[in-house]
């Protein structure tokens, strides 16, 4: 938000990624033998270790094993966003 008043200017917030542009990240322990599969993988896709790793979870028998569900976002969408300033600045003259 940007507000001025005669030359003096006030700005506010970041922008932020939408929910469903944002990821998680996780932390998890793995046993050797599959952490140097990762990243043998990464290196022959020449993508990072965390795209390697999304890359085996998105395969045909992770799905068979927990299928992918999509994510609803409709109560974010359908927030209202109503709010008030008053008295935002109140400098003397």
């Amino acid at each position: 938000m940007r507000v001025s008043d005669n030359g003096f200017k006030i700005v506010t917030g970041r922008p932020r990624k939408k929910p469903w542009e944002q990821k998680a990240s996780l932390v998890i322990r793995l046993e050797q033998e599959t952490y140097q599969r990762i990243r043998r993988l990464a290196d022959k896709r020449k993508c990072s270790v965390s795209q390697a790793v999304e890359l085996l979870i998105r395969t045909q028998e992770s799905e068979k094993i927990e299928p992918t569900l999509p994510v609803d976002y409709s109560h974010i969408l359908n927030k209202g966003g109503n709010y008030t300033v008053s008295q935002l600045l109140n400098l003397p003259r």
